[in-house]
């Protein structure tokens, strides 16, 4: 029957201090985008490029000269160029997350296709047969040729993509003249730098075996000259003996 206890059993329907909180949180949270937008709104007329790397007091104090009086408290201006800035910094993360997941699969796709994708494969010889895969669609859109203005709407990367795929190319060319080189050594080519080598070295044994020739030849003929004088002699000797005997 007390009077205040009666006045709290009447008001158990009314909002808790949770659901207030909440109420006014959405408030102030439907007030600060509606700064920010406006914010960007005012920089986008005035030809004010927003980047991650503006700064918020400077974008702050550019727009505070454009903005019609009253349109944005002045305490609200520095907060809502801040959530401007930040906005943007959000949407350059996200946008080089999304890239480098194209970019990803891209390289997948040219790593799968190995039948498509040879050493002497053009950009257009690819595209013509890997354009209607969505990796492919992804990164260069969906025109022949690479195009990056094709289907699919989005943004694309069609010079990342022709640069990877050069890359890719490139190395396929290199790893097959690296094969033909092995396959070559092992059928016994030998390289012009080692034919050269291989010529010089039988020059040297030529110049050796006809070092070699001539001092045998030399020994030949003194062996000749020992048996001449040897046979000289012996026919001197004989002759003296046999003239003692006649005597």
């Amino acid at each position: 029957d007390e009077p205040v206890f009666n006045a709290v059993c009447a008001n158990v329907s009314g909002s808790r201090p949770k659901e207030l909180y909440e109420d006014l949180q959405e408030e102030l949270e439907a007030e600060a985008a509606g700064d920010c937008k406006a914010i960007e709104a005012a920089a986008k007329a005035a030809g004010i490029p927003i980047t991650p790397d503006t700064a918020p007091l400077d974008l702050a104090l550019a727009i505070s000269d454009i903005l019609s009086p009253g349109h944005i408290p002045a305490a609200r201006v520095a907060v809502a160029s801040a959530d401007a800035v930040a906005n943007v910094k959000e949407l350059a993360k996200h946008g080089a997350k999304k890239k480098a997941r194209a970019l990803e699969d891209f390289m997948q796709l040219l790593r799968s296709a190995r039948r498509e994708v040879r050493a002497g494969t053009t950009w257009e010889q690819a595209a013509g047969v890997l354009s209607g895969e969505s990796a492919w669609r992804k990164c260069v859109g969906g025109g022949a040729g690479g195009g990056g203005g094709g289907g699919g709407g989005g943004q694309h990367y069609p010079e990342d993509a022709r640069a990877m795929f050069d890359e890719w190319v490139g190395k396929l060319a290199a790893k097959e003249s690296e094969s033909r080189t092995k396959a070559g050594l092992e059928d016994g080519e030998a390289f012009p730098e080692d034919r050269g080598r291989g010529g010089r070295d039988s020059g040297r044994d030529g110049r050796d075996s006809g070092r070699e020739r001539d001092r045998g030849d030399k020994g030949d003929r003194g062996d000749k000259g020992d048996r001449v004088d040897k046979g000289e002699r012996g026919d001197k000797g004989e002759r003296g003996d046999r003239g003692e005997r006649g005597d």
